[in-house]
């Protein structure tokens, strides 16, 4: 999961810009101000990829010998973490569903029921005449 060396660095960064690149292509409502906060998902993104990764090549739990108690590795404990910190990211920069859904709603002009009730009043007295 650490990686020390030059090229190994330069392509987690090459991975962050094409995230970041992804993201404002994606959601029009970030703007420059976003951006610092935008790359540090992108790396907890890029960092929790590694700790799946990492994951799926050790598995899930640990023996102790001595023991003999099964328990899970600290990778997963820090997996989730990672996914916890990603997901407070996310609701800033508005990129759960439920952010969406709302700037999708507001967009859209508010319903106005006086009006509407009015209308089908108007519609009703137009049929019964």
């Amino acid at each position: 999961m650490y990686v020390n060396s030059q090229n190994a660095l330069k392509i987690r960064g090459r991975q962050v810009s094409y995230l970041v690149t992804k993201a404002v292509e994606q959601m029009p409502w970030l703007r420059d101000e976003h951006l610092p906060l935008l790359r540090q998902w992108a790396e907890l993104a890029i960092t929790r990829r590694a700790a799946f990764a990492g994951i799926v090549q050790t598995g899930l739990l640990s023996v102790d010998e001595k023991t003999r108690e099964m328990s899970f590795k600290r990778l997963v404990h820090d997996h989730r973490q990672i996914a916890q910190a990603q997901l407070v990211f996310q609701r800033e920069l508005m990129m759960t569903p439920l952010a969406k859904a709302q700037l999708r709603d507001a967009k859209q002009p508010a319903f106005d029921l006086v009006a509407a009730m009015a209308s089908a009043e108007a519609a009703d007295t137009v049929e019964s005449k």
